[in-house]
């Protein structure tokens, strides 16, 4: 995978022999890396640095009205080619990969920062922080962002607040209050096709956005209908059409957004039925209904790019919620033998995500989460402020089961 493919970005970095120093320009460096401190001064210094025709004009990028004037960069040294990141991208975790260089340079001036990564063998890539995007969003570089010129006059507003929107492709209107929906699965049910589901990691249910006063429209434009089956089969007293035709994961690849696609495959898992139907379903039920991802928000609107945008963003939103890791740091950990209380489960999630989610259970198993928001501004900005569920768990007090996955559903 080249360096620049992933807007979620760079899975990881090579821990094969690998050394990370991270050196504030306010402090003195390690002795061992002055060498490389002073190296790193001189290709900075290089007009090679800007030549990276790949990702689009020169920084500056501006991400819909807001201008950043850092740049980041991440070098490749083997072959001193640069690969240029927008300042929204920053760094997260370290884990192995593969892919080779001799040793890779990460700057981040925002943050008056040097990451030196040095490896012998293994490779670097870099996992962004969750929501962040490697495309600037309304820059000529991501296609199939919303046009937020439009947006420019109008302060944000915050969904299900008492302002007025004039303009429902800057604030989701009606549909204020933002679900980011996720499961606990312990098969799919078809492994031996190959589908797996990702360790450590929930799967993606979808993104919702429900009215402010908790209730909810669905397949709320049927030109935009791609579900097989719909569920439920009549909305305001009109029947679903049933779509036939080709799966929406085409429309990602027609949009060469392969990036995407893979990790659509690898976190946003159907149990016992196609991705694609899966994926098609949660658009149609539920981003039809998000005034944000409207077509008219789009110049030169292209067929489907409003689906593209809408699964980017709710790949984008599950980043926000590592459901499991949260849990896992209150030692809450999946166990076929251990059970665990409703409220040590609530409190985990409510102290790391900044407001109580609603868990849901099939019987005493635990099986899904919902997290609540409002939203400033475009869905697509994902800024979102936490709110508390308006949906009261019923899952048990006590006993709650967490299960182990199966033998051979995960992947490796």
């Amino acid at each position: 995978m080249a360096l620049h493919e992933s807007p979620y970005a760079l899975n990881a970095i090579a821990d094969h022999g690998a050394a990370v120093w991270s050196v504030s320009k306010k402090s003195s460096l390690p002795p061992a890396s002055v060498w490389t401190f002073r190296f790193l001064k001189r290709v900075l210094a290089s007009p090679d640095v800007n030549a990276v025709p790949a990702l689009g004009p020169p920084l500056p990028f501006a991400a819909g009205r807001r201008t950043f004037g850092h740049q980041r960069y991440i070098l490749v040294s083997s072959h001193f080619r640069t690969h240029r990141v927008p300042p929204s991208v920053t760094p997260s975790i370290v884990r192995s990969a593969s892919f080779f260089t001799t040793y890779t340079l990460l700057i981040m001036p925002a943050f008056q920062t040097v990451v030196l990564l040095l490896g012998v063998t293994g490779a670097s890539i870099l996992q962004a922080n969750a929501h962040q995007r490697l495309h600037a969003r309304g820059s000529t570089t991501n296609p199939t962002a919303p046009n937020t010129a439009q947006c420019a006059s109008e302060a944000d507003i915050l969904s299900c607040s008492d302002k007025t929107v004039t303009n429902t492709c800057c604030s989701p209107t009606p549909g204020g209050l933002i679900l980011q929906t996720q499961f606990w699965d312990t098969y799919t049910g078809l492994e031996s096709q190959g589908k797996l589901l990702p360790k450590g990691n929930w799967t993606i249910h979808g993104l919702w956005p429900d009215n402010c006063d908790g209730s909810w429209e669905s397949y709320c434009d049927f030109e935009r209908q791609y579900d097989e089956d719909p569920s439920p089969k009549q909305v305001r007293g009109k029947t679903v059409p049933p779509y036939s035709g080709p799966g929406v994961d085409t429309f990602i690849t027609d949009f060469g957004r392969n990036d995407l696609l893979r990790f659509m495959k690898k976190f946003w898992v159907s149990k016992g039925s196609s991705d694609a139907s899966f994926w098609a379903h949660e658009f149609s039920k539920h981003g039809t209904c998000f005034s944000t991802f409207d077509t008219k928000c789009y110049d030169n609107y292209k067929p489907h790019e409003d689906v593209i945008n809408f699964f980017d963003t709710v790949s984008q939103a599950y980043l926000k919620y590592p459901t499991y890791k949260w849990l896992e740091a209150a030692n809450i950990v999946p166990s076929n033998s251990t059970t665990y209380t409703l409220k040590d489960m609530e409190s985990a999630l409510e102290s790391a995500s900044g407001a109580l989610p609603y868990l849901g259970c099939r019987g005493n198993v635990l099986s899904e989460v919902w997290y609540y928001s409002h939203a400033k501004g475009m869905v697509q900005d994902l800024q979102l402020t936490p709110v508390k569920s308006t949906t009261k768990s019923k899952c048990p007090a006590t006993g709650i089961r967490y299960p182990q996955r199966s033998s051979g559903s995960e992947q490796a």
